[in-house]
């Protein structure tokens, strides 16, 4: 067994571009990384790679490592029921396969706060599933990129709604350091950014990767 305490709201903040991704995700409580989500998604195998700083947790006593896998969408769900203030406790049952969510009352995020005895307001829980390992690995040494650019997901899918508003034919093109998004006399376009500290461009921030071959494409 294992329990960490989490804020509420960025837990879920976390979760709201992962939910677009996936619908499951194998999930790790790992007490020297805190935890972590991997996605299944339509591109294969996503390390959504998404850490809280071990600072941020007490240290409890738990197994080096316990992984499960969960939905996601009903992850989210029970957050939302949750509330958005204060911490959320995740009690990881690996022997009845439950995870159980209980808020607890807002204080300071000090360790302190953390190992004090949570005065429990809500609790939900949800089930665990058993750990997929039926992740598709993808050898990217077998295919060659003109352009690879990261991007959110939602941010992607908000730039075929925008585009698909104008017109049922959108043209797709690599130019220079971009990808093009043309539909009748709008244009759109994502940047790949130069700057070797950041692999994004302006506002991206999450990480899933979109990758052309360099041939032109159209979506319909």
């Amino acid at each position: 067994m294992a329990e960490f305490r989490f804020p509420i709201e960025i837990l879920r903040n976390v979760l709201k571009p992962l939910v677009l991704m996936a619908n499951d995700a194998n999930i790790f409580f790992d007490p020297n990384r805190g935890l972590r989500l991997k996605l299944v998604c339509f591109i294969g195998y996503v390390d959504a790679a998404v850490f809280f700083r071990k600072e941020s947790l007490a240290n409890f006593q738990c197994p080096n490592r316990t992984s499960s896998s969960i939905d996601i969408l009903e992850f989210g769900r029970a957050l939302h029921r949750l509330g958005t203030n204060g911490l959320v406790a995740l009690h990881f049952d690996t022997e009845e396969l439950v995870l159980r969510l209980r808020t607890v009352r807002f204080g300071p995020l000090t360790p302190e706060r953390l190992l004090m005895e949570p005065t429990e307001e809500r609790c939900t829980e949800m089930a665990l599933m058993e750990e997929r390992s039926e992740f598709m690995q993808i050898d990217e040494s077998k295919f060659e990129y003109d352009l690879l650019i990261g991007i959110p997901s939602s941010q992607f899918r908000q730039i075929l709604e925008d585009v698909g508003e104008l017109t049922h034919f959108v043209t797709m093109y690599v130019k220079e350091t971009a990808i093009w998004f043309k539909a009748k006399d709008k244009v759109f376009y994502l940047c790949k950014e130069l700057s070797q500290e950041s692999a994004w461009s302006g506002t991206i921030k999450q990480v899933t990767s979109f990758k052309h071959n360099g041939h032109c494409h159209s979506i319909t």
